[in-house]
């Protein structure tokens, strides 16, 4: 995956750490989603 420049100063570790929490957080959303969906 490409990295993109931000203007915010964070060390290569903390971008990795945030983007894994941030991408799980939203698989979950997803994973809510399509349950709520099929629960109807």
């Amino acid at each position: 995956m490409k990295a993109h420049r931000s203007k915010y100063d964070m060390s290569a570790n903390a971008k990795k750490a945030s983007i894994e929490v941030l991408n799980a957080g939203l698989a979950d959303a997803i994973d809510l989603a399509f349950l709520t969906k099929q629960a109807h």
